[in-house]
């Protein structure tokens, strides 16, 4: 992953760069979709590998990994053919990446929520001294 990270980061450098691009720069849109999707997935994998969950849809970072991968896959070809596309165009498709936008969210509140119930939750285990409090 490290790897990666930095091969994508050189990649980055040397292509802006050595291009010139109007709009959107497609190329480095999808090659960092393509990764973030692959570390998505990788990251999945581990996850469903830990003993210490039962449902992996308890876990919130199970639904910011799910509104990642919605959205960067549900918007992954209008940006690819962003640059391609006239104006008139962009704006007759451009409303599906808004909706992908709002399911990421979505999930992200979902994560949100489940993360403040098991903070709660682990909070009031961790008490050490009883209530006390006879007013």
């Amino acid at each position: 992953m490290l790897f990666v990270s930095i091969a994508f980061t050189f990649f980055l450098f040397i292509y802006s760069y050595a291009s010139n691009f109007k709009q959107i720069d497609t190329v480095n849109v999808g090659v960092e979709t393509i990764i973030i999707i692959i570390f998505s997935f990788y990251f999945l994998y581990e996850l469903t590998n830990e003993n210490k969950i039962f449902f992996i849809y308890n876990d919130y970072r199970f639904w910011i990994i799910i509104g990642m991968v919605i959205y960067l896959a549900g918007s992954f070809f209008i940006y690819i053919y962003a640059d391609q596309l006239s104006v008139s165009e962009m704006k007759q498709f451009w409303f599906l990446t808004w909706i992908f936008y709002i399911i990421k969210g979505i999930t992200f509140s979902i994560a949100i929520l489940i993360f403040i119930h098991q903070y709660e939750k682990n909070n009031h285990k961790n008490k050490t001294i009883p209530y006390l409090d006879l007013t």
